[in-house]
């Protein structure tokens, strides 16, 4: 493989214990913060948390918002 391609390769493993701030999973599901505030508002996920900016998601969560 080409050095450059390595180099530039990030992957981390979840599960669902992992915590994800709404900015993480954000870039998880490649959606916008928008998107995801909607998802809560509905009741579609229930983050731990009272605020955006305190909100930790789970890997439930990642896996729901990216079907949705």
């Amino acid at each position: 493989m080409n050095r450059e391609l390595l180099a530039s390769l990030y992957v981390q493993v979840l599960d669902d214990h992992t915590p994800l701030s709404l900015d993480e999973l954000c870039r998880a599901c490649a959606t916008p913060s928008n998107f995801i505030v909607e998802l809560v508002e509905e009741g579609v996920l229930t983050p731990q948390g009272q605020a955006p900016d305190t909100w930790l998601f789970s890997g439930m969560h990642l896996r729901r918002a990216s079907v949705a």
